[in-house]
Formats: structure tokens, C-alpha cells, sequence
């Protein structure tokens, strides 16, 4: 699950504890498609390809689903209270298909008002959903839903999403979301194994591939900019997960001795380049830290809560 701040939190919370919920259909438009931190391209694509997209969610949503939209609008558990429902807007983001045959949809779902209309979109979280589908006598049939299994990103978006390969016989879902707050800006890895149709989250609160605070950079303060490019490598043999490896490119600056309020924004400053690699196991839980160091994590500390 993304780290979200307690800001974005604390308005999701308001307003699934004081409204009411909505039938009303407002115009959604897609997920972002774009993050900082480098993809992995080699990583293997399981089965991935272009598929009847509106029949899938017309399988999964029935008379819900507006075609001339491209989205349904539906009542989902909400993820502070799982008792309760709230109104969204559910879009279709990425499919892939398993080795059994089985379609995997992934859903992004943005909360709305008891107006219908988008609630807070600034801020508001995206949704994530997964259905499993099979193809029946020329019919779609919804076999599983995982509805509302994660909240992640930010502005109503939940990053952008990629099938991978854990392992052998294992597809993943790899997702990078994005969060800015206060000047600083950062992404974060979530690694998820939905190979068997059900989802199993691999790295906990997620794990941080880039980051800046480029919207506070002045004299007076430490500045930076990491970027991190990952990808699964081979791991141990009685290891059910294949090891994370990130490499880390970017630069620091120190802040300027002396500077005050009134030192020139644009004085000279000497960039520190920066350059290591970060490996990640799965210890039979998550992914944990097993060799060389993650810089963003040193960051963070200055990132405000």
C-alpha cells in the first residue's frame, strides 16, 4: 500500500464519514500514464494483449456501465470502513490473460460526492479493483472480484501499472504511484502476486523509487533528486519471489553555508552526483532490504507527514 500522507488520509476519512452516497454519472478521464522512475522494459509481459474491453465491463458491471463514458458508476466498500459503501466511478486500466485461460481487468475507481460529482479531485486517492473473468459459450463470466483491495496515488489516479513475472508460473502486478505534498514529490513500487486469481501484496507499504524536494529547493536547504530504475532478477532456488533490484542515479546539493532568506535563489551551487543500487529479497512476508542502500529512504525523514 502506498505511504499516502495523513493530509490525504484525513480527507478521504471526512468524507466517507459525512456523505451520502450517488447513482449520478459524471465524465471521468483515464488514469495518468506517466511517472518519473524508470520500468523495467525486459520485464516479461504474461499474456498481455488488447481485449473487449467494453464487454468485459459490461460483464462485470451490467446496466452500470456507460459505454459512451467508459465508465461505471458504482457503489464500492470503501477502504476506512469496510461496512460501508460509497459511490464511484470505475474505469478500465489493464488486462492480461493467465496460463488457465483466465482474464485479469484492473479497475481504477474515483470516489464521488452525493452530488455525483468528483469528491476533492486534488487529492483524492485512486481505488483498485481486480476481476477475473473467463469466456464461456462466447460469454464473459465474472469468476472473482477483488473490489476496493487497495487504495494508492493521488489527484484520483493510482500510477501507472505493469505485468511482470514474480517467478515461474507467477504473474505480478507491479504498480508505481506518485505523491506530491508541500514541494517534495516522490513515487513508490507496490508488488503484488495475483497469479492463482487471488492478490497477494508483496512489499507492505511499498518501496521508494524516486523522489525530490524540488518545490522548497533554496539555499538554506539540502536539495535533491533520485531516481530509481528497477527490475526482478534471478533469486535463490527456495526463494518463492524473484529479488528486486533497483539502481539509483541523481544528485544533492548542501545547502549554501551562511545563505538567509535574502540569498540570491540562483547562487551557485556545486551538485554531488549520486550513484548506488539497492537489492530486495522476499523473506517469506515482503520484500525486505537485503543488500546496498535505498537513498530515498534518508529523504524521507525531511518529507513532511
Amino acid at each position: 500500500m502506498l505511504r499516502t500522507s495523513h493530509y490525504h488520509i484525513a480527507l478521504l476519512v471526512a468524507f466517507l464519514t459525512m456523505s451520502g452516497c450517488s447513482d449520478k454519472k459524471a465524465a471521468i478521464p483515464p488514469p495518468a500514464a506517466a511517472n518519473k522512475s524508470t520500468q523495467p522494459p525486459q520485464s516479461p509481459t504474461p499474456g498481455e494483449e488488447p481485449l473487449e474491453e467494453s464487454a468485459l465491463m459490461h460483464a462485470i458491471f451490467g446496466a452500470d456501465y456507460d459505454a459512451n463514458r467508459k465508465h461505471a458508476t458504482i457503489k464500492l466498500p470503501n477502504p476506512v470502513n469496510p461496512t460501508e459503501h460509497s459511490s464511484y466511478a470505475v474505469t478500465a486500466w489493464t488486462q492480461t490473460i493467465l496460463p488457465d485461460g483466465e482474464t485479469l481487468l484492473l479497475t481504477n475507481g474515483r470516489i464521488l460526492d452525493d452530488k455525483g460529482k468528483l469528491f476533492n479531485p486534488d487529492y483524492n486517492m485512486g481505488s483498485l479493483s481486480l476481476y477475473i473473468l473467463r469466456k464461456q459459450d462466447g460469454k464473459w463470466k465474472v469468476i472473482k472480484r477483488h473490489e476496493n483491495f487497495d487504495t494508492n496515488g493521488s489527484f484520483g489516479d493510482s500510477g501507472t501499472a505493469r505485468w511482470v513475472q514474480l517467478g515461474q508460473g507467477k504473474t505480478g502486478l507491479a504498480l508505481v504511484q506518485a505523491d506530491m505534498l508541500d514541494g517534495f514529490q516522490t513515487e513508490f513500487l507496490s508488488l503484488y502476486d495475483v497469479s492463482h486469481g487471488d492478490i497477494r501484496n508483496l512489499t507492505e507499504e511499498s518501496i521508494t523509487v524516486y523522489s525530490d524536494n524540488s518545490g522548497v529547493c533554496e539555499p538554506r536547504v539540502l536539495c535533491w533528486e533520485v531516481t530509481g530504475k528497477w527490475k526482478l532478477v534471478a533469486a535463490p532456488a527456495d526463494i518463492a519471489y524473484h529479488d528486486l533490484l533497483i539502481e539509483f542515479t541523481g544528485k544533492e546539493m548542501a545547502p549554501v553555508k551562511g545563505a538567509t532568506e535574502n540569498t540570491d535563489p540562483n547562487i551557485a551551487r556545486t551538485a554531488k552526483p549520486l550513484k548506488t543500487q539497492a537489492r530486495y529479497r522476499f523473506n517469506g512476508t515482503s520484500y525486505k532490504l537485503i543488500d546496498g542502500n535505498n537513498p530515498n529512504d534518508g529523504y524521507e525523514k525531511s518529507i513532511p507527514v
